[in-house]
């Protein structure tokens, strides 16, 4: 059928579809709702409209803001104004952080300046008294006599405004976005065409219709097919996710929404002693569609949840993650094949299907795109097939100590370790503390009110402890026992934005000076000195330990990292993210610390001998070396397979083994040079150009000279000081100092040797480089694998070239048998 506008909609399902409607359960209610039919909606609608007609404020095609908090009120009146030709737009729930209420309201006054706003009389203290709408209670509004008189109505087209979406306001303020009838009415077509549903099954709905997901997808979707749809209110589903499946079930729902944090919980809670599935027999036959947007679907929950939902009746292929946001409707594009399609692929994150023919897609090389329109750049692969994966928005990192980690991966293991303890959870990361570096902070609501201290305890320190093995780094934990002060968005997830917000107003700041008061009187009280020297050597070992865990779990055989010559391991990061199935680890040089750096390589190897059997005490190993970490990646191995370890993957990154001639041509100002360019704080172009002028002063002003014209916002990205720039140049020339004279002996049983185009001065090509240098290694092993990687030296573990060298890596370890 061709409907022209929503308001067709709304007319046909009255005649064609009179009893199907809207089962509602009030707040606290999962279990009795209030059945309302499609007829009853579009009479009421009408009635109401004819109200909103009468207020001399009123006029077609203006916009109306609706803030209720009922999923009823909320679609009546978005009708009633549908039907008499108003613009509807959706308000947001409000903060109940005073503070942030008021510069929500002071920033939408303007947007609807003089604009009808329509509210439930309990909610009006909220909005004060500094903004410029008209509030109109629904309470004084249904009081009102209704009597005809001609009504103002417009001719309506397709291109016609038919709502107003406000944004989540998560990258600043709220955004008015306009959708026309036309766009609405062909997203909902298109979402219907993704999949074929069961005939006449419901749909099921428990966020705010304020989110696009849930007005579109939902509602609207539901009302185009002709179909039922249950609303149910996100807290009274997040706070149980089991009610979730009760509901799907007892309703037989063919399509709903499960954001990637609740479907963890999903997860988490079927697997729970009390909710095995063998005692729970949910029915999902019918259910076809879980739609999962708004931030990426780690492969792995994907997989499991699938694997529990089909226990139950559902296809296998039932998450559906896509894409879309709120200018286009929602979902735009989908993956109907999930699992399936991620675990060939050994793909992190759930892919979001297919591009729609006809549209370019262009890869952004930046490493970063931001526009008026749509905020920071998300990251995100296009594979050969044409399926798009995203794994996070760009900035959604953790920068600590000059190492970022993946945001999402810190919070997935914090909800897998105390996901069926908290209702809700947030981690996001600020630097608005005492701490140089970004702080990771966790904000959360126990599942059980009241809760004891010793439970609260228990749970900050699984999430310590869990945020500790990827960071290394101590979190600051609170505990929320008022749900209403919780900076929640539409879907019933913690806002981060609005959580950061929080922090570095001083929200916790009492907390904060409490605890830290705490610490040093327990520390004054109870700090003594080592008892022997026993002790003094095992403190000093530990706190010399060489290991960064970048990946701390995966079924596969651990990887063993070891830094290039500037000493540091944060170019590993990045490949990291590539290898998910395995640990991985990274050995750093001393002397960053205050620790006095290596005096030789031997006692280099020793420490970092000592360090990995600390942590796998038995083989098989995998170690390997960028650049410099080459040569102690031979010696280490040489070391293992001494003593009768196996070693099965060894391998350098672009090292030959002969090194003390470019050793003794690196002077403390050239390692400076080259640690800079390295860190991509200088282009190599200026590098060259600063050679010869840096190679005649003093290290003091060769420091000055490179600052002059370094990134700065490299330098703080990377926490790094002009002091701090040079203790690292410090390590840097102690390692290139402590191989001028290095010699390579003895053998190992294999090595695998990756190159890249090599530095201008050690070879002309890479032909030369590979023939003449690398080569080489054939003299110290029996079994030499050769593998081509792109980039240059010190690029080829950087944003364009570690995707296919992670490939290349993860080949050759298989090639390998590890």
């Amino acid at each position: 059928m061709a409907w022209e506008c929503l308001q067709d909609v709304l007319k046909t399902i009255d005649t064609s579809r009179p009893s199907r409607g809207l089962p509602i359960y009030p707040v606290g209610n999962t279990s009795t709702p209030t059945a309302l039919s499609y007829r009853s909606l579009y009479v009421q609608a009408k009635k109401l409209g004819r109200k909103l007609q009468l207020l001399d404020s009123y006029k077609c095609g203006s916009p109306v803001l609706l803030h209720l908090e009922d999923h009823w009120d909320i679609i009546l009146w978005y009708c009633a104004i549908l039907l008499v030709d108003g613009l509807p737009v959706i308000s947001s729930p409000f903060s109940h952080i005073t503070e942030h209420r008021k510069s929500h309201i002071q920033h939408l006054s303007p947007l609807f300046v003089s604009s009808i706003c329509i509210i439930r009389t309990k909610l009006i203290h909220m909005f004060g008294k500094e903004h410029c709408l008209k509030l109109y209670s629904i309470e004084s509004l249904l009081d009102r006599l209704t009597y005809q008189r001609a009504t103002r109505s417009m001719k309506r087209r397709n291109d016609d405004l038919a709502i107003l979406m406000l944004t989540s306001g998560s990258t600043g303020n709220a955004k008015a976005v306009q959708l026309t009838h036309k766009q609405v009415l062909a997203a909902v077509s298109g979402k219907a065409s993704v999949r074929q549903l069961p005939r006449d099954k419901p749909f099921l709905n428990w966020i705010g219709l304020d989110h696009v997901a849930s007005l579109v997808e939902i509602h609207l979707q539901a009302l185009y097919l002709g179909v039922d749809q249950i609303h149910v209110h996100a807290v009274d589903v997040v706070a149980s996710p089991s009610t979730f499946l009760d509901l799907l079930s007892h309703h037989q729902v063919s399509r709903s929404f499960i954001p990637k944090f609740f479907l963890g919980k999903i997860v988490s809670v079927v697997r729970s002693k009390e909710l095995q599935p063998h005692s729970t027999p949910w029915d999902l036959r019918y259910l076809s569609v879980l739609a999962s947007g708004g931030e990426a679907n780690d492969a792995e929950t994907c997989v499991q949840a699938s694997s529990l939902l089909v226990l139950f009746g559902a296809p296998k292929n039932v998450i559906t993650p896509g894409f879309g946001m709120t200018e286009t409707c929602a979902g735009a594009i989908f993956n109907l094949d999930c699992p399936s399609y991620e675990l060939p692929h050994e793909l992190s994150y759930a892919s979001l299907g297919n591009f729609m023919k006809g549209i370019e897609m262009r890869a952004d090389t930046s490493g970063h795109l931001e526009t008026a329109s749509f905020g920071p750049a998300i990251f995100g692969i296009i594979d050969a097939e044409g399926n798009l994966t995203l794994a996070s928005r760009a900035n959604e990192t953790f920068n600590i100590n000059g190492i970022k980690f993946n945001a999402s991966g810190v919070q997935a293991l914090v909800e897998q370790v105390v996901g069926t303890k908290i209702r809700y959870l947030v981690t996001f990361a600020s630097r608005s503390t005492k701490s140089h570096t970004e702080q990771v902070i966790v904000i959360y609501l126990p599942k059980e009110q009241p809760i004891t201290a010793q439970e609260l305890v228990d749970i900050d320190d699984s999430i310590i402890k869990a945020v500790m093995t990827l960071t290394s780094i101590r979190p600051f934990v609170f505990a929320f026992d008022d749900e209403a002060l919780l900076p929640k968005s539409t879907i019933g997830k913690i806002s981060k934005a609005k959580a950061r917000i929080l922090f570095e107003d001083g929200f916790f700041a009492e907390q904060i000076e409490l605890h830290d008061h705490l610490i040093e009187n327990q520390r004054s009280r109870t700090r003594t000195a080592p008892a022997n020297t026993t002790e003094a050597l095992l403190l000093a070992d530990i706190a010399e330990d060489p290991v960064v865990t970048l990946r701390p779990t995966g079924p596969k055989i651990p990887l063993w990292l070891i830094h290039s010559g500037v000493g540091e391991i944060l170019v590993f990061l990045p490949l990291t993210q590539h290898l998910p199935s395995r640990p991985i680890y990274a050995l750093h040089a001393h002397g960053f610390d205050g620790e006095p750096p290596f005096p030789s390589i031997a006692a280099a190897v020793e420490t970092y001998y000592a360090a990995i059997k600390r942590r796998q005490p038995h083989g098989p190993y995998a170690i390997a070396g960028y650049s410099y970490g080459g040569m102690l990646a031979f010696e280490l191995g040489k070391q293992l397979e001494a003593e009768g370890a196996e070693v099965k993957f060894l391998a350098t990154f672009n090292l030959p083994p002969h090194i003390k001639t470019r050793m003794r041509q690196l002077s403390w100002n050239l390692c400076l040079l080259h640690l800079t360019t390295f860190l991509e704080l200088i282009s190599q172009a200026r590098a060259d150009a600063f050679e010869d002028s840096l190679a005649a002063i003093r290290a003091a002003e060769a420091v000055e000279t490179v600052l002059v014209v370094a990134d700065e916002g490299c330098m703080v990205d990377l926490a790094l000081s002009p002091e701090g720039l040079m203790t690292w140049a410090d390590v840097a020339f102690g390692l290139q100092s402590m191989a001028v004279e290095y010699e390579p002996a003895g053998r190992v049983g294999r090595m695998d040797v990756f190159h890249a185009v090599p530095l201008k001065i050690v070879a002309r090509s890479r032909e030369e480089w590979v023939r003449n240098h690398l080569g080489r290694w054939g003299e110290f092993c029996g079994d030499v694998r050769l593998h081509e990687v792109g980039g240059e030296h010190y690029t080829v573990l950087g944003p364009e070239h570690v995707g296919r060298f992670a490939e290349v890596l993860e080949r050759a370890l298989v090639g390998r048998g590890v």
